[in-house]
């Protein structure tokens, strides 16, 4: 539950973000993109940590031995925002050279 709760915490924190940075992006048309765009990553991360809390419940209802971690899905989701600050950075760059 720990675990669950801390993705849970960072989803909450991408998506206060996400809102934030859309309520104040009146006079560019590429903070509301970015805005847009980080929304899904907290929902991937929403939807990540419900599936890997489900399936450890079932594991430890089911007993069995393990291993319970997951190598994938936070390399996963760690490339999902990079990805999404990469597309910050050159929204940015391009709107100060037009």
């Amino acid at each position: 539950e720990r675990t669950f709760l801390a993705w849970l915490h960072m989803a909450v924190t991408l998506a206060s973000i996400s809102i934030a940075i859309l309520a104040f992006s009146e006079s560019s048309d590429w903070s509301i993109y970015y805005g847009l765009a980080l929304m899904p990553v907290a929902i991937a991360f929403c939807i990540y940590a419900l599936y890997l809390f489900m399936k450890r419940a079932r594991m430890i209802r089911r007993k069995d031995p393990g291993p319970y971690e997951d190598r994938l899905g936070p390399i996963i989701l760690s490339v999902l925002l990079g990805l999404s600050i990469l597309t910050n950075f050159f929204m940015k760059l391009y709107e100060t050279n037009t």
